[in-house]
């Protein structure tokens, strides 16, 4: 049981290479894209990956610091049962893409918004979009 998914948060090495990693949680995935659309709307360090990426994770495990399991971070994907929501800071105006599969780093991609469209998104129309 559970309710897995996971955001990939797209950065950069210092020479340019596109990377990044998976935020991943056990219980929350029907919810994550309202989790993430709440942390962008505070509009603080879109531009700043490190801090954005911190703060979505804080969002996550908000309550559940200490516990051993539920959530983690990793350099591959892990267990999945949603839409990977993509997050990508490094690109002027932000970007966030909810993938249907296939490479992570250009997934086929089922919405994609800018984080200024993303905070706009009514309920109904991002649960669609993340949920089907």
């Amino acid at each position: 049981m559970g309710d897995r998914a996971n955001v990939y948060c797209v950065d950069r090495t210092p020479d340019g290479t596109p990377g990044g990693f998976f935020l991943y949680t056990h219980w929350d995935g029907y919810d994550l894209a309202a989790l993430v659309q709440a942390v962008l709307q505070r509009r603080r360090r879109w531009d700043d990956p490190a801090y954005l990426y911190r703060m979505i994770f804080s969002r996550m495990v908000a309550g559940e610091i200490d516990r051993e399991t539920g959530y983690g971070i990793s350099l591959r994907l892990c267990d999945n049962e949603h839409r990977i929501i993509t997050v990508d800071a490094t690109t002027p105006g932000g970007r966030v893409i909810f993938g249907d599969g296939g490479e992570v780093a250009s997934p086929s991609v089922a919405a994609g918004w800018s984080f200024a469209e993303y905070i706009e998104l009514d309920d109904e129309t991002l649960d669609k979009a993340y949920n089907g």
